[in-house]
């Protein structure tokens, strides 16, 4: 099985998980149903500005439809980006402290 054809399965499983038709989500998309399938079924070269397009639809990421990576919540990354702006090791100690607090960890 190709590459691209895992791509396609990571589309159709998040599409069906949605509960979208084919034709759903190329209406969404402003292209035909037999696109979709196309991509689907590894039949055509996805651009990354339509991947982009995809994963945004299909509420996922760029790097789970390609690679199947595992799916980073918002939240989480926008906590792992302030921790690291944090810079100091004994800053980013303290705040790793405080949020194992308020996790109960």
């Amino acid at each position: 099985m190709s590459g691209e054809n895992n791509v396609g399965e990571r589309i159709r499983q998040k599409r069906k998980a949605l509960g979208l038709s084919q034709e759903e989500l190329a209406e969404r998309m402003h292209v035909t149903a037999a696109l979709i399938s196309n991509y689907e079924n590894g039949k055509v070269d996805i651009k990354s500005s339509v991947m982009r397009e995809l994963a945004g639809i299909l509420g996922t990421t760029v790097a789970y439809l390609m690679d199947g990576d595992p799916e980073i919540d918002t939240d989480i990354k926008n906590l792992i980006r302030i921790y690291l702006t944090l810079g100091r090791p004994n800053i980013q100690k303290v705040a790793l402290e405080q949020m194992k607090i308020l996790n109960g960890v």
